[in-house]
């Protein structure tokens, strides 16, 4: 089964810090994909249930008591049980259910006593069994117990001491001086938090948990809890003993006083001194930052001051292996400080907009200095404002609002960050508890991020009511909450993946066009009018560029926009994001008025010149023969471009085959179809056939189509000839059966046109190893273009589409140890001079939407503009065997190196000529690093869609934009909706 997207939808919603600001946070899919993989669809509804019962059971969890003996017996609870067994541990025997629920994958009823914890601690997957208890651990916090609620009051079922010793243990190998610390920083810092170790814990989170678990048993706490989640102040405590002077019969009457208690704790200068004086002690260095706060002269430059002391802490943890554990202990103490401090300056006071840039600044150390930025993040945030800080005087408005731009990818990069620790084993534990969402938004709110997000708030809207900027929301305006990826029109019914499988399955057919939403733009998206989507996922992904090339508007949506659109699923729109950055998303008019609005831009063609086909060679090219006059001709853009480019660039292009056109074009003439015709003239007629049909005819017709070509394809009988030229041709190239790899890609003759891209619609198999595993996976291959998916996009395009052709390209593997995609402008912002990079650890990276590394470089002086970090928890290795495995990725800040940009920039100037080549268009490369060497892959034309300046609607939204080169304004003031800015939503 898959995932079901409400349950996506209800981590969108809280995962964007909620009503703040819009970001673009992306899912990575391979944590996002794995969990479906575990259970079927009526095993989550049991396994749901299960989880139900154990919450009101007596022993939760468990069956009965156990002593468990070092010997491996099991023995029942009587004094000294394992006395003459070597030792042992008394605790609770998990159910039968519970045991199933482990086997299956979910980590539930975790009793520390029972684990190793040197494995604990050393287990990198993101399916750790670590990131298993610190959820379960969240959800006892927050869900008054989750599955122990009853089962906290069973006697035995847990012994403190021997939890907390092994919790103290796995903390110890994690801050080992042997562990790198770096690259787990947050995860080690979450754990010291968190883990039963007899420690100081997180007051804050205590705070947070406390509030949720009240609000769960308490629906009248709601305002209380929003309050507290939100906008947490001093004087919250009095407020929470007031609900409880008068509510005086409450169960949990002492649990709402120990609250407020815990709040004015948090608030207690007496805490931050204590703390102030350990971090002190530990070096000179921290000294003089300690000191720097105990001389500030106000409440900026004291959170000043605190921001540069969490930085410097991190720092000296990372850098002295020494008393790792009690310096993180007193990193917690601080970011709760650091918490308390600015929501006191953000509730009580306004600043300019050149002191809000300060505090930005001094969180952004905060964030770095508890593990939610890396120090490349950092150093960018920080770089981005110390550019507008320099402004002395006036500050253009197109500088303010670029800087503001930047500013806001900082979010996504916290959110990213914890996922990539966290977020298979929330995927895996949403399928049993939907609660589990919830743990990564609430750990970000009880961070400095939402520090951050209120100063942006406030900062964002003074933004927009200086541009006048108004999007449209159906009945309502908004001036932020919408982030535009790729501008366009588009119009259709509103559907979510599963709402539309609903409709389909309802009415026997498809809308004639869907505007789909999406928890992140997803690599295998179905052919659609309009995206909107809460993560903005990877920029140069192979959906990504096809959305550019047709112009499908692609927009972010933030969390509050988000969670009204249910009441229009099932309804038509009409969506339009202008190349400005304004949405309108509203219903759509009347049908006649539709088709009207259509009409208003010409839709992409797709044109094939039958004449120009080379259809009489059938036997397998090395691409060292081919060249870029090839295109289209015997074989399709990949393999001509390789062709060239091993000519251009030798020694960095891997050896090719190239089966071309003519093969494809052999199989369908000289097969017959069971109607007695060729397998050829059967397409024709069927196309014919299909151009009479509409509705629910034509989709079954166009089902059943494909269905059989795609089968035919995969059985169809090849010739001894051709599969023995093919043998010899790649011991030729390749080398001996077996000792190599190559990825098995489509190459047809509509793809990389000069307005049409096609990227990704086709199969790429990756690292076939074996003759007979090529031939089937050429067959793969052939049959790809066959598609619902390929189909529908590239369909309604074409004028001749019996001359649609694949040829097949088989690329030898190189094991990349990083590979991304290269694009020789800047698709970000549209600046001279530049190119954007993605990247990720491993082959493939880049191109299927996972988070990646995200960068735009200038070509004159290699200066880097960091926009993403490269997240996703899995990278791709070629597998000796075949195929590519997933293993963990090192989680590094930052995998492209001085060296590896200096070559990018040195490929990028030695095809200066690309775009005179290309009509004007910037060129798509994807490449990858092995040992330090640049190697390519592919170069194809970056196609964008102009629609945006062509459609008078979107040219009528842009109208209203005031012209912000023409606009300053003070940094010394304060911003224009700084009035309005203080409440923030929730």
């Amino acid at each position: 089964m898959q995932i079901e997207f409400k349950h996506l939808i209800v981590h969108t919603l809280a995962a964007v810090i909620v009503g703040i600001i819009s970001t673009n946070i992306s899912l990575s899919h391979a944590a996002a994909s794995t969990p479906s993989k575990l259970a079927t669809s009526d095993e989550v509804q049991r396994y749901q249930a299960w989880i139900k019962t154990m919450k009101s059971a007596e022993r939760g969890p468990f069956s009965r008591l156990r002593w468990f003996c070092e010997d491996g017996s099991v023995l029942p609870p009587k004094p000294y049980g394992c006395g003459n067994r070597g030792g042992g541990r008394q605790h609770g025997e998990w159910t039968t259910e519970t045991k199933t629920l482990r086997e299956k994958g979910f980590y539930v009823a975790n009793v520390l006593a029972s684990l190793d914890a040197k494995e604990l601690a050393e287990n990198y997957s993101p399916a750790g069994q670590l990131q298993a208890i610190l959820i379960e651990q969240f959800l006892i916090d927050t869900d008054d117990g989750w599955i122990l609620r009853k089962a906290r009051f069973y006697r035995g079922a847990f012994q403190v001491e021997n939890e907390e010793k092994v919790a103290r243990k796995t903390i110890n190998y994690l801050t080992e001086p042997a562990v790198p610390i770096k690259e787990r920083y947050w995860l080690v810092a979450e754990a010291i938090k968190h883990l039963p170790s007899g420690g100081q814990s997180s007051l804050l989170n205590e705070i947070r948990d406390s509030a949720a678990s009240l609000h769960q048993e308490y629906p009248a706490f709601s305002d209380l809890r929003n309050k507290i989640h939100g906008r947490l102040s001093a004087d919250d405590a009095a407020r929470v003993r007031e609900f409880a002077n008068d509510n005086p019969t409450l169960k949990r009457h002492a649990d709402v006083v120990a609250l407020a208690d815990a709040i004015d704790s948090l608030f207690d200068a007496e805490k931050l001194s204590e703390t102030l004086a350990g971090i002190s002690k530990i070096s000179p260095t921290l000294q003089t930052q300690v000191a720097k706060v105990d001389n500030s002269n106000n409440s900026i430059d004291k959170f000043v001051a605190l921001g540069g002391l969490s930085a410097a802490l991190r720092e000296e943890v990372q850098r002295t292996p020494k008393g790792r554990t009690a310096r993180l202990r007193f990193g917690a103490g601080l970011e709760q400080s650091i918490f308390t401090a600015g929501r006191e300056i953000i509730n009580q006071q306004s600043p300019s907009r050149r002191q809000q840039f300060i505090l930005l600044g001094a969180t952004i150390d905060a964030l770095y200095g508890v593990g939610l930025l890396t120090d490349i993040e950092r150093q960018q945030a920080a770089s981005k404002i110390s550019e507008i800080q320099s402004d002395s005087s006036n500050t253009q408005l197109v500088k303010y609002r670029d800087t503001l731009a930047y500013l806001d990818r900082v979010p996504t990069w916290a959110e990213r960050r914890v996922q990539f620790f966290m977020q298979e084993q929330i995927a895996r534990f949403s399928l049993i508890e939907p609660l589990a969402h919830h743990y990564i938004p609430d750990r970000l709110r009880g961070s400095p991020l939402l520090i951050f997000t209120s100063l942006m708030k406030r900062l964002n809207e003074d933004a927009a009511t200086l541009s006048g900027v108004r999007h449209q929301f159906f009945d309502n305006t908004a001036s932020q909450g919408f982030r535009v990826l790729n501008a366009g029109a588009g119009i259709g019914e509103l559907h979510t993946p599963e709402t539309l499988a609903a409709s389909i399955a309802k009415n026997g057919t498809a809308p004639n066009q869907t505007i789909l939403v999406v928890p992140e733009t997803l690599a295998d998206l179905p052919a659609v009018e309009g995206i909107l989507t809460a993560f903005e996922g990877n920029q140069l992904s192979h959906v990504q560029l096809l959305a550019r090339n047709l112009g499908v508007p692609n927009v972010v949506v933030n969390a509050d926009f988000i969670k009204k659109l249910p009441d229009y699923y099932g309804k038509r729109i009409e969506l339009l994001a202008s190349t400005g950055g304004v949405v309108s998303v509203k219903l759509a008019k009347l049908e006649q008025e539709q088709n009207e609005a259509k009409a208003a831009v010409t839709d992409v063609a797709i044109n094939i010149d039958p004449e120009k086909l080379n259809l009489k060679r059938n036997e397998a090219i090395s691409t060292k023969e081919l060249s870029s006059a090839d295109s289209g001709v015997l074989v399709g853009p990949k393999a001509a471009k390789v062709g060239g480019l091993a000519k251009q660039f030798p020694g960095r292009v891997s050896p090719g085959l190239a089966i071309p056109f003519g093969t494809f074009r052999s199989l369908l003439d000289s097969n017959q179809h069971a109607s007695g015709s060729t397998m050829f003239e059967w397409i024709k007629a069927s196309y014919k056939q299909m151009d009479k049909l509409q509705g629910a005819e034509l989709d079954a017709t166009r089902k059943a189509f494909l269905k059989e070509l795609r089968e035919w394809f995969l059985e169809v009988e090849l010739e001894p000839q051709f599969i023995s030229d093919l043998r010899a041709a790649m011991e030729k190239e390749f080398g001996a059966d077996g000792s190599y790899g190559v990825f098995v890609r489509s190459d047809t003759n509509v793809e990389d046109l000069a307005g049409f891209t096609g990227a990704g619609l086709n199969l790429t198999l990756a690292n076939v190893v074996g003759f007979d595993n090529i031939l089937k996976a050429i067959r793969e291959v052939w049959a790809s273009p066959f598609t619902e998916r390929a189909f529908g996009w590239r369909q309604a395009r074409l004028t001749t589409p019996e001359h649609v052709y694949t040829s097949i390209l088989l690329h030898k593997s190189v094991p990349a140890d990083k590979s991304g995609v290269l694009v020789t402008n800047d698709i970000f912002a549209g600046q001279a001079n530049k190119v954007s990079v993605v990247l990720n650890e491993g082959v493939a990276g880049g191109v299927d939407g996972l988070s990646a590394e995200t960068l735009r470089i200038d070509t004159q002086t290699a200066k880097v503009d960091w926009m993403a970090s490269a997240t996703a928890p899995y990278k791709k290795v070629i597998s000796k065997t075949g195929g590519v495995d997933e293993i963990p990725a090192s989680g590094q800040a930052r995998s492209l190196t001085d060296s590896d940009i200096q070559a990018i920039l040195e490929f990028t100037k030695s095809i200066d000529n690309w775009n005179q080549e290309h009509d004007g268009a910037a060129a798509d490369v994807e490449f990858g690093f092995l040992n330090g060497e640049f190697a390519l892959f592919q170069i194809r034309p970056l196609v964008d869609s102009d629609s945006g300046q062509r459609d008078q609607r979107l040219i009528a939204l842009d109208a209203t934009l005031t012209d912000a080169s023409s606009v300053t304004l003070s940094l010394d003031q304060q911003p224009t909706a700084s009035s309005s800015s203080n409440t923030n939503q929730r």
